[in-house]
């Protein structure tokens, strides 16, 4: 579907990998175009091929065992697909530049995160050191980081997950390409710094005419942003048109359903919180943790009662995450105590840690960064269950795995197979059923559904309300997402600036 004038047009690409099982085809001969100026979006599931699609576009899947079958892809009369990649080198970063999924991953922890944002206009550029410093500290800014030239030396770990992805969208920005494809961009984001960043993507389009795919499965982020939209579903463009008619008015019932599956109303009555009976479980007493002098948690004191769900709202780097790892014991407190069941946890040894670990597990925000990639998906959720005597036997412990893996709507046939042969959303469920995995008394779960689409975003929000009534499991559900944890939560804390605003 050949456009003239077409800044982007893709046509007719088919891509396939190489497995165990044989071969997999991950996008069926898709194609679509963009102007300059223009911004596309991709919706589907999990799985469903949109960052194949765009990864193959720019000759970033390892092949094999991917392997592109057929299309074109023109960009400024140049076939990406059938480029070489000493040509493609001269392309990415510079002319078109990506916007991962997965910050950590994608940003090196070996270098400061302003060191690596002028690399690509170093490389590109060549301009100096100094003023390629002084873009990044102003770029810095304008994507919503406080204290940009401090932050500018400091290294991945020192970021929130939200900061973490707003440092990755000034690097894919510092050289004003001409095509900008964004993975999630705000899928880890705040919903005043997403709006902040829309802003930033579009006043750059108007003031530079970048094209923009954003690939998301927030449809209100794709409705706000984009002109054009393209529906996929397990590899195949099942719908695409102009933004306004295929999402007021969808064509398809896949279109519908992934409509349809987006959170707005309050907790359902059936999981609601019976108050009156419930023990308490957790307790917080004055709670502070600093990092090269940010006081990430300032005194910071709560309860949660067995069968409760809690949910932890806040601008991205309020201290919503340092909070969870500090409750699980993952951070070195400067002052305070964490008591489960009346067990201060900061007392124990390691021995009654470790088996006291049983009882809190926790989703965290990064799920490709949280799983071994050494290890499948079978000896991951095995791991535990092994360690803490769920199951003893072979087959007990692949019943357990299995179980699990039904649990968060993943195919039982997947068992072997690697975090790197997942989609990032699959990741997360893989996450999750790990956490689940020795019946724990609580979960903290740090964004757990920020990765996945809509329609698995709404069973596994489903599914971990029905464990939690069903079990009697506690959940302390930190989220940017307000629809998600007014769905979600019996009590909301609001953090901001390290310390709990309102509850």
């Amino acid at each position: 579907m050949s456009e003239i004038n077409s800044l982007l047009s893709v046509e007719n690409l088919r891509v396939s990998f190489d497995t165990r099982d044989g071969a997999t085809t991950a996008v069926d001969d898709i194609s679509f175009c963009i102007k300059a100026g223009q911004t596309l979006g991709i919706v589907g599931e999990s799985g469903s091929g949109k960052s194949v699609t765009c990864y193959a576009i720019l000759g970033l899947l390892q092949q094999p065992p991917a392997k592109v079958e057929q299309g074109k892809a023109l960009f400024a009369g140049i076939d990406l697909v059938a480029s070489s990649e000493k040509v493609l080198r001269t392309i990415r970063g510079n002319r078109i530049s990506m916007i991962f999924q997965d910050p950590m991953t994608s940003l090196n922890p070996y270098l400061t995160v302003g060191e690596q944002i002028i690399e690509p206009l170093m490389v590109h550029a060549g301009i100096s050191r100094h003023d390629a410093k002084t873009k990044a500290i102003s770029l810095l800014s304008e994507v919503g980081i406080e204290n940009a030239a401090k932050r500018f030396n400091q290294y991945p770990y020192e970021y929130s997950g939200g900061m973490r992805q707003r440092a990755m969208i000034a690097m894919a920005l510092i050289t004003e390409p001409e095509l900008l494809i964004a993975d999630e961009p705000t899928s880890a984001l705040d919903v005043s710094v997403q709006q902040q960043i829309l802003e930033l993507i579009k006043s750059l389009q108007q003031r530079l005419g970048i094209g923009l795919i954003i690939i998301s499965h927030d449809l209100d982020v794709v409705r706000d942003i984009a002109q054009h939209v393209v529906v996929m579903k397990k590899g195949v463009a099942v719908e695409q048109g102009e933004v306004d008619q295929v999402l007021s008015s969808p064509a398809h019932p896949y279109t519908r359903e992934l409509i349809n599956a987006v959170p707005r109303g309050v907790k359902p009555e059936q999981y609601r919180f019976a108050q009156d009976s419930a023990r308490g479980l957790l307790e917080v007493r004055h709670m502070s943790i600093s990092f090269a002098g940010f006081n990430a948690v300032d005194d910071v004191s709560l309860r949660l009662r067995q069968g409760e769900i809690l949910g932890i709202v806040g601008a991205s780097g309020s201290g919503k995450s340092t909070l969870s790892r500090g409750i699980v014991r993952l951070e070195q407190l400067d002052c305070g105590e964490v008591l489960l069941e009346q067990v201060p946890l900061h007392a124990l040894g390691k021995a009654a840690l470790r088996s006291k670990r049983k009882d809190i597990q926790m989703i965290f925000q990064d799920p490709y960064a949280s799983l071994n990639p050494r290890m499948t998906v079978h000896d991951a959720l095995a791991e535990p269950i092994k360690l803490h005597g769920i199951a003893r036997s072979q087959e007990g412990i692949r019943q357990q795995v299995v179980r699990l893996m039904e649990e968060v709507d993943l195919s039982a046939a997947w068992i072997n197979k690697y975090p790197h042969e997942f989609s990032g959303g699959q990741r997360q469920r893989v996450a999750i059923a790990r956490a689940l995995a020795v019946e724990p008394k609580l979960i903290v779960a740090d964004e757990p559904v920020s990765a996945l689409d809509v329609t698995v975003q709404a069973r596994v929000l489903d599914l971990l309300l029905q464990i939690t009534k069903k079990r009697g499991l506690s959940l302390i559900f930190i989220s940017h997402d307000l629809k998600v944890v007014n769905y979600m939560a019996d009590r909301i804390i609001t953090m901001r600036d390290g310390k709990i605003y309102e509850v």
